[in-house]
């Protein structure tokens, strides 16, 4: 399924991309992440340092801070190599970012889609497996969007909790509206989706699975 692509570059073979990884993972590397968590936590850095030399991100898990950091970082680097080659945006190899994740936290997530929307280099999205909440945004982000097959794309109304005193707490509800405000109008600008639909799925608290 292609998720209204948007981009004057050509599609990207995304499956090129994960047979890079497997290629550069010889047989030996592959047993390591059979150990206990010491050597599956190595393993699993391996993997993203041979990931990152065919531009290739992959957001899985929980959505939070350490893991937005490292894909954002990567962005950034990507695009001040593919400057110093003074490489047109046309020219460049796209980074390519793969989702399967369940969602996290909103603040860091648009702070990845602004690394996303303002780099020249290209960037690919694409949803392997599940993209809910916080991962659909992120999919949408895209200059081209793509969903596997198999991929299950979600999205729902924002959630949060606080514990503090009154005023703090009426503060802190106006900053979730605007947050949610921001959300929907996000949703509208990179989508087809219309606004009554997502009043629909506020007003139900409803999770709208595509």
């Amino acid at each position: 399924m292609k998720l209204n692509y948007k981009s004057n570059h050509p599609p990207i073979n995304y499956k090129l991309g994960m047979d890079y990884t497997k290629n550069l993972l010889n047989s030996k590397d592959c047993e390591e992440c059979e150990g206990g968590s010491a050597e599956a936590a190595a393993f699993k850095e391996k993997i993203w340092s041979v990931q990152l030399q065919g531009k290739q991100i992959l957001i899985s898990g929980d959505i939070k801070e350490d893991l937005i950091e490292k894909a954002v970082i990567q962005i950034l680097n990507f695009n001040d190599i593919d400057d110093d080659n003074r490489l047109e945006a046309a020219e460049r190899q796209p980074i390519k970012i793969f989702i399967n994740s369940s969602g996290g936290l909103l603040d860091e997530t648009f702070s990845l889609i602004s690394a996303i929307e303002t780099s020249v280099t290209p960037v690919v999205t694409i949803a392997l497996g599940k993209a809910y909440s916080a991962g659909f945004l992120i999919l949408l982000a895209g200059h081209a969007r793509y969903a596997q097959r198999y991929s299950t794309l979600m999205y729902h109304q924002g959630s949060a909790g606080v514990v503090g005193e009154f005023n703090k707490m009426i503060e802190y509800a106006k900053h979730w509206e605007n947050c949610q405000n921001l959300m929907e109008e996000y949703v509208l600008r990179q989508t087809k989706i219309k606004k009554k639909k997502l009043e629909q799925i506020f007003q139900h608290k409803q999770d709208w699975y595509m």
